[in-house]
């Protein structure tokens, strides 16, 4: 996150050091003068602006004593008379009205301090024990626990192995207790014993270090929303008697005193037998008060007169006889309570402060969202709701288009937006965290309030979504002893830190419903229950500590695990898919949830562009609220681009435009955003309908249903054709409706048609790249050069490190795409090895290879997306004596998906070896455990992440090389005019990476392209979708354009740089923009035809038909029938030309007799020029 700005305070609010005479109990000199005369309006008015100063000095944190402001407020009421009281009342009701705002403020900072101090000692712990992980044995001489709570005056904790759990929520069970508390080393025992309200047990441990780590680490923590307590155990026999000995009240005791500072306080006098502080069991805080016990009466009355009003902490005490029955032996709430009222300096002053500290939580908790479920929906603030939700994921756009991204899905008709949380993004090396920038989750999920829209926050950790090792950071994989998600502590040691680190982030920002945010729902875990059978009774119990995990951090909205049939309760579990409307939860108390509805799909390298037309989309979207479905969630709704090296895979483009509902750019995808946001609204205007409505399914055979909602007299009718190829005619209560082949009609009064998911009444949209008007490219574009220096490499061998041994590409942590694997071979003039036909052999991992020997270039080779290993083998000549091989691997993003995809090997893992073949014979000399040498990335690449003035040399102008691998050019632009889009053409480059102004643009490879076939006929919607389905581009460059959003440019003059790894040619380079060049536009009789061309203005009509015509976009044709065409057109012309928007109405009424049969749909199809 962002550094927090702060105010600097003027000196009339710095805080005031107290004058010895002048200022007694927070009143000044002058205020007692202002005293004597009570009858004075200007005197009292003055005390009341002063007693509030002193509140307001207070809370702000510039007041010395609140406590002398109370004390004088309360001296100054007792000098009211009853004939006063009148006029005095409206200055006392506007007292006690700031005061309790001033004391919100007061307990809102306190509070914060304290969750601020838990939460740093809470990460202290965490450090500590996670290094431990790295060098074992490092807590034993590191931590300590400080001897507190409840233990015997000079107790000696060093032989101790064994701690007592205090304060157990009664559901808590042995083996949870267990699993817990053997994170910190394995458990010699562990005893549960139960009570109604509060259980506590014992933990024995085979080691101290361990006991001790876990009373650091585990004390406080909440199980099912209460602080348990830990600290060492002892035998009674430890603590004395104190039945007959004389009992002192502490009170007024600050939050950091413990038995053993109160014990150390007394110690002075040489009959204290035993100190404890009384504890509050839910909360587990101090009440703020204790006892202490001496053998020797006159040592009790002598601490009572020196110690009463001495500081102890932060805080004077009070020290008094405890009543008869308050000892220590009994801890007994109600004559604790007695004392506190007895000892407080005048019972009024503390009802009052409990009346406001009363109502400064009930102020806040006002502005709470209540987000609760039943099996029917999620309610808010107790009220059912149909909630549509849209994926936008912040780091695959900039910050500065987030506000634009959320406005447009709130006009879309979304109710909320939802998110991965990436791991690796935020914390690329263990405890160092990045929330800069498009990594800023807070800001993001504030923007999404700023819009009034719900937030889905799905923390995972692990999240798929085609990013670079599923979002794990791959240090993790690193770490000895771990199994990725399983039932490993290592990891979840891990997740439980960075799952908590995110809770804690959100909390603080108060951005859970709970608190007045937007987060009305949160996920733990992600698919796993797809992959879960690989992982045996190991994955069905991680599974369960997720679940415990999660609860356990007490957010106040419910959690989900989606594609989790067994997910625990209260875990809601949810569908993923194309289609999710015969998904079933699995219990009857959660509601029908969708979270993935897969707008599109993904493209990987040598893939071909994917459609999901928006009637297939709409149709499972009308199809899951028919039958019960009440949240749904669009993956995508905003797809956007894999900056940098976040794409994974492996071979994911860099787009990840996922043809949703906002294109990659964040433009209008149309006809989708149109096509959905009509379904929205109508959806909207049912929510009472449909979530409580009494509901009645038919199935009416030939793949049709229908199904009814009554609300309140009224019937809702969804009429379903679940055919891919026939219409069906419905008959209702004497109307007859043709629903089109696998689609949905939404009749909100059972009769008339609303919506039909096949019937398009939007506009479709085709964006052209337009040529940058700033300059003339490419020829305006003047290119520099420098070569990557790779001799060091590929002719000396030499690395930063060696193994004897091939190395996993993972074990760099994933510094780099590149990883230099380099040996020598000595061969003997005799070897067998040495024959006429040698070749180098390498198994590899299905990334890119680059081979050379003794310096030369013998080869690269790739494999395609789903390929995890392949064979690279290339002739090659050996010479008698010493022969370099080096073996250049570059990962193209790491698997992110499937079981143990963690482990999947990446880089080159061996065998290499040399083959020579003489005659029939082949001999094999195996290269794997020999001496390799190794070094990450490329010197280019480092100096220019690390050190642009280093980088900034050897740049040539001359002798342009084209198609020479490892090498760098660079170039300035102008930024294109106006501010649409803007994307670079990197045709005739190879493949490798891209900068403008220093902000990676991510991976390019326009030299991969597109396989497959492609029909080239019209896409029919209907029927089952998948990604191979509607698809486009075969043949093409896999991805040709790569967006550069305009907060990377300069109005001006911009840089663009280029690694290029495999060859190509940066002549051909150009900057574009993205804008509408054609619309069309589709309206069914009697509804309005919008069209738009987004800012400019509608230059001519192509194309106007009223009646039933045929063809896309770009091809329409005249059909059977048709009104006048010539008064079709000048109709379209009038309203529309010269125009940026413009609505005509598709009716006979103003466009004339169409002249079509009955049983026609009619409708008007218009195509216009931008």
């Amino acid at each position: 996150m962002g550094p927090d700005k702060k105010i600097r305070s003027s000196n009339i609010l710095r805080p005031r050091k107290p004058i010895a005479g002048k200022m007694r109990h927070g009143i000044t000199a002058v205020e007692r003068e202002e005293e004597k005369d009570e009858h004075r309006p200007s005197s009292s008015i003055s005390f009341i602006v002063s007693w509030q100063l002193q509140l307001v000095l207070f809370a702000s944190g510039s007041s010395p004593s609140l406590e002398g402001s109370f004390f004088y407020f309360f001296v100054f009421l007792s000098f009211f008379s009853f004939s006063s009281l009148i006029y005095y009342l409206f200055f006392f009701v506007f007292a006690i009205f700031l005061s309790v705002l001033c004391f919100a403020i007061v307990c809102k900072k306190l509070r914060k301090k304290m969750h601020q101090q838990r939460l740093k000692q809470q990460q202290q712990q965490q450090a500590l024990m996670q290094q431990s992980l790295y060098h074992p044995g490092l807590l034993a001489p590191q931590i300590e626990p400080i001897l507190s709570g409840n233990l015997p005056p000079g107790f000696d904790s060093s032989t101790c192995r064994s701690v007592y759990v205090g304060n157990i929520h009664p559901q808590v069970t042995e083996p949870l207790l267990q699993e817990i508390f053997s994170s910190t080393g394995p458990l010699e025992g562990c005893k549960l014993l139960r009570k109604d309200k509060s259980s506590y047990g014992f933990v024995d441990y085979f080691d101290r270090q361990s006991a001790a780590l876990a009373i650091v680490t585990l004390n406080g923590r909440h199980l099912f929303g209460q602080p348990i307590k830990v600290n060492w155990a002892y035998a009674s026999a430890q603590r004395e008697d104190t039945t007959n000995h004389f009992n002192v009240f502490v009170g007024d005791l600050s939050p950091e005193v413990t038995d053993a500072t109160l014990y150390a306080c007394f110690s002075v006098y040489p009959s204290v037998s035993d100190a404890r502080v009384m504890w509050d069991q839910k909360t587990g805080r101090s009440r703020g008060f204790g006892f202490v016990s001496f053998r020797n009466q006159q040592d009790a009355q002598s601490a009572i007169n020196d110690l009463n009003g001495k500081w102890l902490g932060s805080r004077q005490i009070r020290c008094n006889w405890a009543t008869k029955g308050a000892g220590l032996g009994d801890e007994q709430q109600a004559s604790d309570s007695k004392n506190v009222v007895e000892l407080t300096n005048g019972t009024s002053g503390l009802l009052l402060l409990v009346f406001l500290l009363f109502l400064s939580s009930s102020s806040e908790s006002a502005s709470a969202t209540d987000v609760s479920h039943d099996g029917r929906a999620i309610k808010i603030n107790g009220e059912r709701r149909i909630l549509l939700s849209g994926s936008i994921h912040y780091p695959r756009s900039t910050s500065e288009m987030w506000p634009d991204l959320i406005k447009k899905a709130k006009a879309g008709g979304l109710d909320a937006i939802e998110t991965y949380v990436f791991w690796n993004a935020h914390e690329p090396q263990r405890r160092r965290y990045n929330f800069d920038g498009n990594l800023d989750l807070v800001r993001f999920i504030k923007t999404v309030a700023d819009e009034g829209l719900y937030a889905v926050l799905r923390i995972g950790p692990y999240v798929c979504a085609e990013w670079n090792y599923g979002g794990f950071p791959v240090w993790l994989h690193n770490l000895r002893g771990i199994q990725l998600r399983t039932q490993n502590d290592v990891y979840k040691n891990e997740m439980k830190n960075f799952t908590m680190l995110i809770v804690d982030m959100m909390k603080k920002e108060k951005l859970f419903a709970s608190q007045g945010g937007p987060i009305i729902l949160a996920q733990i875990e992600n698919e796993y229950g797809n992959v879960m059978s690989a992982y045996g009774d190991a994955g069905k119990e991680y599974v369960k500590w997720c679940a415990n995990l999660a609860e356990s951090l007490h957010i106040g909205v419910p959690w989900i695990m989606c594609q989790q049939d067994d997910a625990p309760q209260p875990i809601i579990n949810t569908c993923n898919g194309f289609y999710c409307d015969q998904f079933t939860p699995n219990n009857r108390n959660s509601p029908k949830m969708w979270t993935e509805n897969w707008t599109g799909w993904f493209k990987n390298w040598g893939g071909k562009d994917p459609l999901r037309t928006a009637e297939d989309v709409a149709y499972a979207v009308a199809r899951f609220y028919q039958l019960g479905g009440t949240f749904q969630n669009y993956y995508m709704y905003h797809g956007g681009t894999n900056f940098g090296r976040t794409s994974g895979g492996p071979y994911i483009t860099t787009s990840y435009d996922y043809d949703a509902p906002l294109n990659e750019y964040g433009g209008f995808n149309q006809p989708k955003y149109g096509h959905l946001k009509q379904l929205h609204d109508v959806l909207h205007s049912l929510e009472k309908a449909l979530t409580y409505g009494n509901v009645s399914h038919t199935d009416l055979g030939n793949n049709s249903s229908r199904t009814i909602y009554a609300y309140n007299g009224t019937e809702t009718c969804f009429f379903g054709n679940a055919n891919p190829k026939n219409d069906t005619t419905f008959t209702y209560k004497g109307i007859n409706l043709k629903v089109p082949a696998w689609s949905v009609s939404i009749l909100p009064d059972c009769k008339n048609e609303a919506y039909n998911t096949a019937k398009v009444n939007t506009q479709t949209s085709v964006m052209v790249k337009a040529s940058n008007e700033a300059e003339n490219e490419p020829d305006d574009l003047k290119w520099s050069w420098r070569p990557e220096n790779v001799d060091r490499y590929v002719k000396q061998g030499k690395g930063q490190v060696s193994a004897n041994k091939l190395l996993d590409q993972k074990s760099i942590n994933d510094l780099s795409d590149y990883l230099w694997y380099m040996t020598s071979v000595k061969l003997d003039k005799d070897d067998p090895v040495l024959c006429p036909k040698m070749s180098l052999r390498v198994n590899e991992t299905g990334h890119v290879i680059h081979a050379f020997v003794n310096g030369e270039h013998i080869g690269s080779e790739w494999a395609s997306y789903g390929v995890f290993h392949y064979n690279f083998e290339r002739p090659v000549k050996l010479n008698p004596g010493k022969n370099k091989i080096t073996l250049l691997s570059a990962t193209v993003g790491l698997q992110n998906y499937g079981p143990k995809f963690d482990i999947i090997k990446s880089g080159l893992p061996g065998p290499v070896s040399i083959v020579g073949k003489r005659g029939d014979e082949t001999i094999i000399k195996d290269l794997s455990a020999h001496k390799w040498s190794y070094h990450v990335g490329m010197k280019g690449l480092n100096e220019f992440a690390v050190d642009d003035k280093a980088f900034a040399h050897d740049w040539r102008s001359d002798d342009l090389p084209v198609n020479k691998m490892l090498t760098w050019y660079k170039t300035t632009f102008k930024a294109p005019l106006e501010e649409d889009p803007v994307v670079v053409d990197l045709e005739g480059l190879g493949k490798g990476m891209a900068w403008v102004n220093g902000n990676s643009l991510g991976r390019y490879w326009p030299r991969y392209l597109a396989d497959g076939n492609c029909s080239g006929s019209p896409c029919d919607y209907r029927g089952t979708y998948d990604p191979d389905k509607c698809a486009s581009n075969c043949g093409e460059a896999t991805q040709r354009w790569y967006h550069v959003p305009r907060t990377f440019m300069d109005r001006d003059v911009n840089e663009l740089v280029v690694f290029e790894e495999f060859g190509g040619n940066p002549s051909l380079v150009n900057f574009r923009t993205i804008r509408p060049g054609t619309v069309c536009g589709s309206a069914y009789e009697n509804k309005d035809l919008e069209l738009t061309c987004h800012g400019r203005p509608i230059s001519a009509i192509k194309f106007a038909s009223f009646g039933d015509p045929q063809g896309r976009c770009g091809s329409f044709n005249v059909g059977r029938c048709e009104a006048v065409r010539s008064v079709v057109m000048d109709a379209v012309v009038r309203e529309c030309v010269g125009k940026d928007r413009c609505v005509v109405s598709a009716s006979e009424k103003v466009l004339g007799s169409t002249g079509c049969s009955h049983g026609v749909s009619k409708r008007l199809l218009v195509e216009a020029a931008c």
